[in-house]
């Protein structure tokens, strides 16, 4: 797999955190508005607060998995190398 393609698809599975988890709390919160627990304002509140979290969550993530991109990339990129050198002094 290629590196912007391993890229692209670690910051959609951040999008995708961050659009479950505000699925899941809005349902959550639209119970609890129904049985009377929390106001609409502290819902709105949670649901902004939670969304938020799980976007930086989702950065995280995509970050994480760059750097280790990047890592592997590195040594992948440091052996072939190594193989090369090593294939032309038998020559």
């Amino acid at each position: 797999m290629k590196k912007e393609e391993l890229l692209r698809k670690s910051l959609l599975l951040g999008v995708g955190v961050a659009s479950f988890a505000q699925d899941k709390v809005g349902k959550t919160v639209q119970e609890l508005l129904k049985k009377g627990h929390i106001s609409r304002a502290e819902g709105q509140k949670l649901v902004r607060k939670v969304v938020a979290e799980a976007q930086t969550s989702g950065k995280r993530i995509a970050g994480v998995m760059q750097s280790e991109l990047n890592r592997v990339l590195k040594i992948g990129g440091a052996s072939s190398h190594s193989a090369k050198k090593a294939n032309k002094k038998k020559k």
